[in-house]
């Protein structure tokens, strides 16, 4: 599976303006290795492009790359999903990440999933914790092509405490092309 997104932000803090501004680009590609009786195991190494918005005056993010390993399990209209990972910036070695994330999908219908998430971030900065809404949608659900094409989105505001003390909202949105499985 090849997956491009992009993501809006919006931090709010008690003594200054709120700041809205776009996150990098991500691009990834998953490899699944493991497929029996619903049980998934898939790695997803990815690539984070240096395009976020940046506060004038401050340096930007950097590129970095991730490689979460995931975990799902398909139970009836159900899914859940864990994943854990790291990420490093190749720009700035002193900035990384690790983080892991539960889930909890729903098929709507034989092209709509529903998913809420659970997403815990540690930094050099700190420790975050986000809770998402999102969905994914085949388009195009054509049965003669080889591929599936969705697109997917979430919304996503922290809980509690940040490393920065401040309110964070985002909003995702991306674009998944999956090879079909052989039969």
């Amino acid at each position: 599976q090849l997956r491009l997104s992009k993501e809006t932000t919006k931090e709010n803090s008690d003594d200054q303006p709120s700041v809205y501004g776009h996150a990098a680009t991500s691009l990834g590609l998953k490899w699944r290795f493991f497929d029996d009786s619903g049980l998934k195991l898939a790695v997803y190494p990815g690539y984070q492009f240096d395009d976020a918005s940046a506060i004038e005056g401050e340096d930007s993010d950097g590129r970095s790359i991730s490689v979460p390993l995931i975990l799902s399990k398909n139970i009836g209209l159900y899914t859940i999903v864990a994943n854990v990972g790291e990420s490093r910036n190749l720009d700035h070695s002193n900035k990384w990440e690790i983080f892991s994330k539960l889930a909890l999908g729903r098929s709507i219908s034989e092209t709509l999933r529903i998913m809420t998430e659970v997403v815990s971030t540690n930094t050099e900065e700190g420790q975050r914790l986000d809770m998402k809404l999102g969905f994914i949608k085949e388009i195009f659900p054509n049965e003669a092509s080889q591929y599936e094409t969705g697109i997917f989105g979430s919304v996503g505001h922290n809980v509690g405490w940040t490393e920065d003390n401040k309110e964070h909202l985002s909003v995702l949105v991306g674009l998944a092309v999956a090879r079909k499985p052989r039969e």
